[in-house]
């Protein structure tokens, strides 16, 4: 939930931008862009990818988002996979993620007193294209190929989930939860150290069930 992250909306702002940009210049103004090669330099427009949050907020609505998007496509494909180890898959992230949103709710501040208020940023903005994007496709899939789709974007989610949580738990941008006493019930801290154990695990599964459905494939059974 892969460095993730890389928005086609934001793409297609940067290049708007750009585009406006340069009509906006007086035709009759030339710029140089030739380098010492004699070919022209055109401009980097690749978008950065949304930066992580900052705040404990930041973060509890960030997970929540991602949370979400677990267990809708997991009631989804409850319903229309034709495998039954993609159902059963499809099972255990409707359960663990939703009782993931239970214990976001019961996260507090680095002193243990104050409940967190979710906090949206960019990169949730982009997560929720995304999902939307794959729950569209998902919603035209049926039969093996729904199930081939829906595990192979399991494991890729899996995998850029894990790299996410890797990069908060060394982030130093915000000492009121990254210096947080990890092992306090409650935090931040101690969420991520939990969220990271309980990601590799979910990740390790969908790659079993990614793998039985490859070979299944290849025998034709």
């Amino acid at each position: 939930m892969k460095h993730v992250f890389h928005s086609r909306l934001v793409l297609s702002l940067a290049v708007a931008a750009f585009t406006a940009a340069a009509c906006s210049k007086r035709t009759d103004s030339v710029i140089d862009t030739t380098t010492a090669s004699g070919s022209v330099a055109l401009p980097d427009t690749t978008p950065s990818p949304p930066a992580l949050p900052t705040t404990e907020g930041g973060v509890v609505e960030l997970f929540k988002t991602i949370d979400n998007g677990e267990v809708e496509a997991g009631q989804l494909a409850k319903t229309k996979a034709a495998s039954a180890k993609v159902k059963s898959f499809a099972q255990s992230m409707v359960t663990d993620h939703s009782n993931g949103l239970k214990k976001l709710d019961r996260i507090k501040t680095a002193d243990g007193t104050t409940p967190i208020t979710p906090e949206t940023s960019p990169i949730v903005t982009t997560l929720q294209s995304k999902h939307q994007e794959l729950m569209s496709r998902l919603q035209s899939l049926s039969g093996a190929e729904f199930d081939r789709v829906y595990i192979d974007e399991m494991v890729n989610a899996h995998q850029q989930v894990l790299d996410l949580v890797r990069q908060l738990q060394s982030s130093g941008q915000n000492a009121q939860w990254s210096t947080t006493d990890t092992t306090k019930a409650g935090s931040v801290a101690q969420y991520l150290n939990e969220k990271a154990s309980g990601v590799e695990k979910h990740l390790e599964r969908a790659r079993t069930v990614q793998s039985s459905l490859s070979d299944t494939t290849r025998t034709g059974q």
